[in-house]
Order: C-alpha cells, then sequence, then structure tokens
C-alpha cells in the first residue's frame, strides 16, 4: 500500500497527493525522501526534489516549503515555514546514506549553511533560542489542529530540538564529505539550547516538555493562548540525543502513556522513530497496526492522509486524501527495523542486518543499491532465529552477533 501511495504521487518529483494539490511540498519530503528510498531506491526524482527546493532559497537562506512559490510584499516566498528547512538537513543525511552519492549532498552544503544563519538571525538578545519567523506556520501542528491547536509564533521546544538535530546533522555531513563544519561553534550552541529548553519547558514532576501554544474556536479569528503536551516534543527532545538518562526515560514513559496529544500520520513517522530507536519497536508495531489496519479494513489500495484523529475523506472540513505520501512511514519501519536493514556508511558500503522479531514469524524484502540489490529474509525456527542473505560486491553486512559478512554472497545463519 506504501509502495502504490508513493507510485501515486510522483511525477517528476513528489506531489502532495493525486487530486487535491499538484504541488511539490517540500516539508512532504521529511517521509517522502526516505520511504521512497526504501521502495524504489535512489534515482534522478530525488536530485531533482532537492534542486527545485533549493532554487527558491532566498539571500537571507530561507526555502520555501512549496515549489513553486509566490512572494509575498516583502520579497520574501509566501510559504517559508521554519521546520521545513531544518527538515532539509535530515533528508540530505538521509538521501547520502541510501545512495552514496555525495556529489549531490556537497553540492547543497552551502545552501544548508545559509538556513543555519537565517535561524541565527531570528535570536533575540541574550536568547539562547531560535524563533519562527513572524506569520510563517511552522507546519507540525498538522493533524493538532483537530485538538484546536496552533503553534504559529511560540516560542517552543520543538523548532529548537529540530535546530538542535539539524546542527548535529550538519558536523556529521561535513565530516564525512571534508567540509569545514564549525564543529565547536555547534557544540556551544547546542549546549546553550539544551540548558535553555532544559530551564524552561521541561516539568520534571511529570518528566515532559510542555509548550506554550494557541487555541482556537472554529468561525472565530481570536486566538487565545494555552499550553499543550504533545508527543512530538517528547520525541524530537529524545531525538535530540541532549537529555539525560532520567529524562530520556520521562519522555519514552510519557509517549507509552497515551495521554498526550497524538500527531496524525504524517508526523507520526519521526515519534515512531524516536521511539524505535529508544529500544521500543514494539509500541510502534502495535501503532502500525492500529492506525494502518483502519485503512486495511476499509478497504484501500493507499495510505490515506488521516486516521489517528478523523478518518480519511472526513479528515480537514471533508477534504481528507484517500492516497498521501507523507503517511508512508510504515514502511521505513518494515525496512529498518523488522526487516533490519539499515545503512552504516553511505550507498551500503557497510549496513546492519539485525532485525527486530517482535510478535512476528518472519519477513522478507530488499534494498537496491548503487552497487546492486541485497535480498534479506529471517524466520523463527524452534527457540531460535534463521537468518538469510543475499548481497552484492563492495557490501558487508554487520550480523546481530557482530559477525561481519562480506560480498558477494548468499549465506544462511542460524542464531
Amino acid at each position: 500500500m506504501c509502495r502504490e501511495t508513493i507510485s501515486a504521487c510522483t511525477t517528476d518529483v513528489f506531489v502532495d497527493c493525486p487530486w487535491r494539490e499538484h504541488a511539490f511540498w517540500v516539508n512532504d519530503l521529511i517521509i517522502e525522501n526516505l520511504s521512497s528510498l526504501v521502495l524504489f531506491g535512489p534515482s534522478e526524482v530525488h536530485r531533482r526534489a532537492f534542486e527545485l527546493a533549493f532554487s527558491q532559497q532566498t539571500d537571507e537562506g530561507w526555502v520555501s516549503a512549496v515549489v513553486p512559490d509566490m512572494l509575498g510584499e516583502n520579497g520574501r516566498p509566501v510559504n517559508v515555514l521554519p521546520a521545513t528547512n531544518l527538515f532539509l538537513f535530515t533528508m540530505l543525511e538521509q538521501y547520502l546514506m541510501e545512495s552514496g552519492d555525495a556529489d549531490t549532498v556537497r553540492r547543497y552544503l552551502p545552501n544548508l549553511r545559509k538556513i543555519l544563519s537565517a535561524f541565527e538571525a531570528t535570536r533575540t538578545e541574550g536568547d539562547a533560542l531560535v524563533r519562527p519567523l513572524e506569520n510563517t506556520w511552522n507546519f507540525y501542528d498538522w493533524g493538532l489542529q483537530m485538538h484546536r491547536l496552533i503553534f504559529n509564533g511560540c516560542r517552543e521546544s520543538m523548532l529548537n530540538s529540530l535546530y538542535i538535530i539539524a546542527l548535529k546533522t550538519w558536523v556529521r555531513l561535513c565530516k564525512r564529505l571534508d567540509h569545514p563544519a564549525e564543529a565547536e561553534w555547534c557544540e556551544t550552541r547546542i549546549a546553550e539550547i539544551t540548558e535553555t529548553l532544559r530551564r524552561e519547558f521541561y516539568r520534571p514532576a511529570d518528566g515532559v516538555l510542555e509548550d506554550p501554544a494557541k487555541t482556537f474556536t472554529p468561525g472565530e479569528e481570536e486566538l487565545r493562548p494555552t499550553t499543550a503536551r504533545t508527543e512530538l516534543a517528547q520525541a524530537l527532545a529524545l531525538s535530540s540525543g541532549v537529555w539525560g538518562e532520567e529524562e530520556r526515560h520521562g519522555f519514552l514513559k510519557a509517549l507509552k502513556s497515551h495521554e498526550l496529544l497524538e500527531c496524525d500520520l504524517y508526523l507520526s513517522g519521526l515519534v515512531w522513530r524516536a521511539l524505535w530507536e529508544n529500544g521500543e519497536a514494539a509500541e510502534v508495531l502495535e501503532r502500525v497496526r492500529r492506525h494502518y489496519g483502519k485503512i486495511v479494513r476499509a478497504g484501500y489500495d493507499t495510505i490515506v492522509e488521516a486516521t489517528v484523529h478523523l478518518f480519511g475523506r472526513e479528515a480537514f472540513e471533508e477534504a481528507g486524501s484517500l492516497c498521501h505520501g507523507f503517511a508512508t512511514s510504515a514502511a521505513i519501519f518494515f525496512r529498518e527495523v523488522v526487516l533490519g536493514l539499515r545503512p552504516l556508511e553511505p550507498g551500503f558500503r557497510r549496513f546492519a542486518f539485525r532485525p527486530a522479531t517482535l510478535d512476528l514469524q518472519y519477513a522478507s524484502g530488499r534494498v537496491y543499491t548503487p552497487t546492486g540489490t541485497i535480498e534479506a529474509k529471517w524466520e523463527k525456527s524452534g527457540d531460535g532465529l534463521r537468518l538469510t542473505l543475499n548481497m552484492p560486491a563492495s557490501t558487508t553486512a554487520i550480523l546481530p552477533d557482530g559477525t561481519e559478512v562480506s560480498g558477494p554472497s548468499t549465506s544462511e545463519f542460524q542464531f
């Protein structure tokens, strides 16, 4: 179903959906980029997506969230979404690891540095935090609007957790591609932001981050200040990797409590990644079954835009899409976690084959790499696990016990 969805949402670039908006939304690429790489392997469509996205970068450094975009009175594109600019760091790193295409990623390192400069210019004197641009939509409240919540213009933790992630990703990319990274400056900024987040947004009594937000009543223009505890805020904090063990435990506990405000399928992908990278793959599988199960039982062939708060077409004022590429995070989870194939070096030169079997009996799948196709399968056998791996030349697999196997080869292993 994810494969069919991405196929329908791709022309010569990724489009929002086949019927409602034939437009390339760059913010959707935070999911579509990796899910399409997982499902089809690297292709020209990825390079074209990045080229189009950066073609509209302003002199200040901002990248628009939709291509093509209109210019406002200030000469800036109308749809500059701050979070989308930070997503680009992760998108390019994931593209590099899956494709091995260092030339494309190296090309855009100066563009990423301009984004960092643009965010630094949003700070006020004496404040470590970066801020959203005035009159911009952060977009990560997509789905939380069902709770009548938005975060526009708010000084909150999520944007700053994303900024920490971007700074760390910047340093990793520069190190891989032999580009000056300003690592010391990045470390200083990360420490400053983390301390401010801990002091202003962390609630130690409950072990969660609480953010300023705005609430509204449909039909009324007035926005009223409030606060919100969201799954996304805790997940981004976990993914930033800057919190201590006690705080991380609190974030995970809160995420598993189901008492926080949940995103819809789009940014649920970021929440799920935070869960599975912190040992909670079973929780993700339960959510996949719960949310995607509705779509399967409804008899659809593609993944719908919304299931968590409202289902299918009834969402977003009866305009919910029944085929939306940004809702395909399940494909990423199945390959990276259930099948257990994940690149450790660009282009799968070295990769992990470490499945999370959970309550499943078997899994099989493939990865399309620059040097050929990796085919993998596992199945439970008695009290153990049987792995089968067919891999091309110039690749090395790391098995669950740390054993290294190099291709070309076809092998079976019993654990």
